[in-house]
């Protein structure tokens, strides 16, 4: 297992910071959890593009424009 100040360093390397996270409940739940990075909160999406593919909490995939 990488210690976690080494994940960081590997994140902030490729690009991936604070601004950049996002995360994303797949299915159903009663609960709205909070996700937090290295202090940051962590928002909350319905659907993210990945590859140019977007994906949805429902799991639908669709082609972005």
């Amino acid at each position: 297992m990488l210690p976690h100040s080494l994940i960081i360093q590997k994140l902030a390397k490729y690009g991936a910071d604070d601004n950049t996270y996002k995360a994303m409940i797949m299915g159903k739940t009663s609960r709205d959890p909070a996700f937090k990075c290295e202090g940051t909160s962590i928002p909350l999406v319905e659907e993210v593009v990945l590859l140019g593919v977007t994906v949805d909490n429902k799991l639908k995939f669709e082609k972005s424009n």
